[in-house]
């Protein structure tokens, strides 16, 4: 840690985020109000191009990289990461557990209404393919948002067939949400419901029933829970 840099500053004694803050490729560490991403691998050009290419860009739902973290080498200072910020709320593992021993409720009624009137708007105008998009990886605040944008591909030429690649890996991140709650025999708030559970998940497996191949177990997937539920 001691090599390594952001905007010129050396970063010393970094606590990680969370206490699972390491992946496959990396780990992530509190810097002031946003998170430094390490990876621990040499990063290819790809890699590189992919990161910088996203670097400052401007969104309402993505947390794209704000500045580059480097490690100092004797001839060449070497990429090794970025810093982004803190995503706000809790992501849909944090927002499970919190919800399945009784630290939280979640009025289903506001889940839709983010999901429809304030994320789905959005995702519509990210010219981007996005990747890795897991319940770790999406947070639930004032509107859905997602992070770790390095597995975002770069896309040139914007068309409807990535916004609903975008639109079922986000379903799938959720549809896991519901999984794990409803499974539990717990229920949303739902007094004030105006749209079924069923209706939501008619409308997602419309979605990614449009997609490609690489949707089909998504879709599988779907079908069967909505089968499995007991509606109330």
């Amino acid at each position: 840690m001691d090599d390594i840099y952001l905007s010129g500053v050396r970063m010393k004694n970094l606590k990680p985020v969370s206490n699972k803050p390491s992946g496959v490729n990396g780990c992530c560490y509190k810097y002031k109000n946003g998170v430094i991403k390490l990876f621990n691998y040499n990063l290819t050009n790809y890699d590189k191009e992919n990161i910088l290419s996203h670097l400052n860009k401007e969104s309402k739902i993505i947390l794209w990289p704000e500045s580059l973290v480097f490690k100092k080498g004797f001839f060449k200072d070497k990429l090794k990461g970025y810093y982004m910020p803190m995503a706000k709320g809790d992501n849909l593992i944090a927002l499970r557990n919190k919800v399945l021993t009784g630290k939280k409720d979640i009025s289903f009624d506001e889940f839709l209404s983010i999901y429809y009137d304030k994320f789905l708007p959005e995702l519509k105008k990210e010219e981007v393919l996005l990747g890795d998009v897991k319940m770790a990886h999406v947070f639930l605040s004032d509107n859905l948002s997602l992070t770790d944008t390095d597995a975002f591909d770069i896309c040139d030429d914007y068309c409807e067939k990535i916004y609903k690649y975008n639109l079922s890996q986000v379903n799938y991140s959720i549809k896991m949400l519901f999984d794990y709650i409803i499974s539990s025999e717990l229920r949303f708030n739902t007094s004030k419901s105006v749209l079924s559970k069923e209706t939501f998940l008619d409308d997602m497996i419309k979605d990614i029933s449009k997609v490609t191949d690489s949707s089909v177990n998504s879709l599988l997937t779907l079908n069967n829970y909505k089968r499995s539920i007991k509606w109330d």
